[in-house]
């Protein structure tokens, strides 16, 4: 049967590489103008960069470096770099992208570079390295961060620092072979997260004005649908003694239950920037980061911006007790740097539920995280649509329980060793199966027998069946041990298993295209 299909797949298309790479523009920094930021690449495979967009401020050009190797112990000695190319901006403001205009291709071979992205006219703003957001990959290439100088080549180095950027490319400089391509698309389903969020690039984006989210207890966890309107507070309300970056501890009128077990919060820690905590703990920042929210040592619920209540003219943080409730209203609350108001509640039931209730927020101000994550370290599930989410509902586990998911330990150079690995199986699957296909279906095509949610990435045109043991397995392949001398072909693969259950669930895809080099 594989024979088959590679026989049908000899008609080769283009290699698509994984381009953009990005980092993030959730920026918590930034320099003067004329600075620079300092990164290194590593290059897997021959790519022409074909474009950077830059988290900026003001107009002006921005001029790229190159060194060979790496940036580090080469900051300071401006005779070691080249200046490969230089693209202009104008009106460029900090948390958006801005392309690079004018920027001329640049090749780069395999192996590593140091990188610095010197603004003429323009500052960079940038992101605090914090040890888990300072390498960002695609199948072709790696950035590392990185520092900022407000001198180029010169002066203090500011450490470490993450440049805000996407890269675009094309993979070239093959001379006529074939480049082999890992690449995963697509997801997995029945995924079950600890955590969950939206993340809100700008208030301009955030479409949540006039809904609410009601988060309710039960044996799994939570289950989260549309909540109750929006009730303005009383003039009993108590208003939090509450500044900018600030928070405030309310003793509450009824005892609330914490989901899981967690035992009962008697107290709350409220924050002036859209968080109410179970405990202290989690800080007062000001710029909204998925990493954070994830690993925040205490139990949150999350909406998290740059508020200002100490802004003149601003509204007030409010808490009051309503019945079997507590009540906590940003009340016409600015954002910071404006007058722009933002009205909306979290409302904590003595029966455990929690809800968020917004009126009207505004458009302005940063960026704007809505979500809930339990205190220590939790999985990252992937941002949800909570708009789209809200109307059917759905749960958030005590426990996660990952979707399930499929990769491959190599590009499949040909002559070379490619093992498929499933994981995320769960306990006592009775069947497994890596399907194989040709033709591509992202986001995926649903399919009858499969559960909710669960999609077939791709044509399924032949099967390997075998019986799971453990919740990750292993697949060697005909064509993949060693692979095959069919440069240019492009194969589809994917997971799926058939739990104890009875459901039928499938993974993310896998593409890969054989190749020489």
């Amino acid at each position: 049967m594989y024979q088959v299909l590679f026989a049908a797949a000899m008609v080769a298309g283009a290699t698509i590489a994984q381009s953009p790479l990005t980092t993030t523009f959730a920026h918590n920094n930034g320099g003067m103008v004329g600075g620079c930021v300092y990164f290194d690449l590593v290059v897997n495979v021959p790519i022409v960069i074909t474009g950077i967009d830059l988290n900026l401020n003001g107009s002006g050009s921005v001029d790229v470096y190159t060194v060979a190797n790496t940036r580090v112990g080469n900051q300071l000695n401006q005779a070691a770099w080249t200046q490969v190319a230089s693209g202009t901006v104008a009106g460029a403001v900090s948390g958006a992208p801005s392309p690079l205009g004018g920027l001329a291709p640049t090749t780069l071979a395999p192996g590593s570079y140091g990188v610095a992205l010197v603004g003429v006219g323009v500052a960079h703003s940038y992101t605090n390295g914090n040890g888990s957001n300072q390498t960002y990959s695609t199948s072709e290439l790696t950035l590392n961060g990185g520092e900022a100088s407000n001198s180029p080549f010169s002066g203090g180095l500011f450490s470490p620092r993450i440049v805000n950027c996407n890269i675009y490319y094309t993979l070239g400089g093959g001379g006529g072979r074939v480049l082999a391509v890992r690449t995963n698309y697509g997801s997995g389903c029945i995924g079950c997260a600890e955590s969950f969020y939206e993340n809100f690039s700008s208030g301009a984006t955030f479409d949540l004005n006039g809904t609410s989210l009601l988060g309710s207890p039960n044996a799994s966890g939570y289950h989260v649908q549309t909540g109750s309107a929006y009730v303005a507070p009383g003039g009993g309300a108590t208003v939090l003694p509450l500044t900018d970056d600030s928070e405030a501890t309310i003793l509450l009128g009824n005892p609330f239950p914490l989901a899981c077990g967690a035992g009962m919060a008697t107290s709350l820690v409220v924050c002036s920037n859209g968080f109410v905590s179970v405990a202290s703990g989690n800080g007062v920042a000001f710029t909204p980061t998925v990493a954070a929210m994830l690993n925040a040592p205490q139990t949150a619920w999350w909406c998290w911006h740059d508020f200002n209540p100490s802004a003149a003219g601003s509204g007030q943080v409010k808490h009051e007790v309503v019945g079997s409730a507590d009540v906590i209203t940003w009340d016409g609350v600015f954002d910071f740097g404006s007058t722009s108001a933002n009205t909306w509640q979290m409302v904590f039931h003595s029966s455990g539920e929690v809800e968020w209730r917004f009126q009207q927020m505004s458009s302005g101000g940063n960026a704007m995280l809505v979500g809930y994550s339990p205190g220590g370290a939790s999985s990252d599930p992937g941002a949800l649509d909570l708009s789209a989410a809200l109307p059917s509902g759905f749960p958030v586990c005590c426990q996660s329980a990952l979707p399930l998911a499929l990769d491959a330990s190599a590009r499949p150079l040909v002559g070379s060793q490619v093992t498929m690995t499933t994981t995320n199986i769960p306990a006592g699957a009775m069947l497994g199966t890596l399907l194989v296909g040709l033709t591509q279906y992202n986001p995926g095509l649903p399919y009858p027998g499969l559960s909710v949610g669960c999609v077939l990435h791709h044509d399924d045109l032949a099967r390997h069946p075998y019986i799971p043991v453990g919740t990750s397995m292993t697949h060697a392949l005909g064509f993949l041990n060693p692979v095959a001398n069919y440069p240019g072909v492009t194969v589809q693969l994917q997971a799926a298993v058939l739990t104890a259950g009875g459901l039928a669930l499938t993974s993310n895809g896998v593409s890969l295209t054989i190749g020489d080099f």
